[in-house]
């Protein structure tokens, strides 16, 4: 019940960030950290408040990537910094993974994040869908897509042969590998 609870307020948080065209510092930082709580939730049933007011306060090394053909998309690639305020990293599929980043996008007219690697699900489609509404060219074709955009630290050729083979196997396409995955339970 109460990860539900939690579920909704972000969304309704998410929401109302929606509203503001413009993407400010404050509300890419949220956006990130929010996505990256749901993501270290898992399959949890109770959510500790703490743990949530932890993670909001978690200090992230965020760094926007170099990008080509993308007008309404900025990309960027997330690890945390360590600090000695008593935060519980482990609880940062990130931190407690064999994984060294998190890449996702932030669409700058709504705000839809997209998880593009490290995370448990892959968004690549829906931001091929996104770019199909934005009237982007040349992103129904694998040799013009991997031609026409880029962005730094992401094999789009990889990413868009699972998308077109509608596979998730990570074994075959190492793009899919999810931070999480790597975690061993002692």
């Amino acid at each position: 019940m109460i990860k539900r609870r939690i579920i909704i307020l972000l969304f309704f948080i998410i929401n109302i960030l929606n509203i503001n065209a413009q993407i400010s510092y404050e509300t890419k930082d949220l956006l990130i950290k929010l996505t990256l709580f749901k993501e270290s939730l898992g399959t949890e049933e109770v959510v500790n408040k703490d743990l949530l007011n932890n993670f909001l306060n978690v200090n992230l090394q965020i760094d926007t990537l170099e990008n080509e053909g993308f007008t309404h998309f900025d990309f960027y690639s997330i690890s945390p910094l360590f600090d000695p305020n008593g935060i519980e990293y482990d609880r940062l599929p990130l931190v407690r993974a064999n994984c060294d980043e998190y890449i996702l996008a932030i669409s700058r007219t709504d705000h839809q994040v997209y998880r593009l690697k490290g995370f448990f699900s892959n968004d690549f489609p829906a931001l091929l869908r996104s770019m199909e509404i934005l009237n982007y060219g040349n992103i129904s074709n694998r040799k013009r897509f991997v031609d026409w955009y880029f962005v730094d630290k992401l094999d789009f050729d990889c990413l868009f042969k699972a998308y077109m083979s509608n596979s998730f196997d990570a074994n075959k396409y190492p793009c899919l590998h999810y931070c999480s995955e790597f975690v061993t339970t002692h």
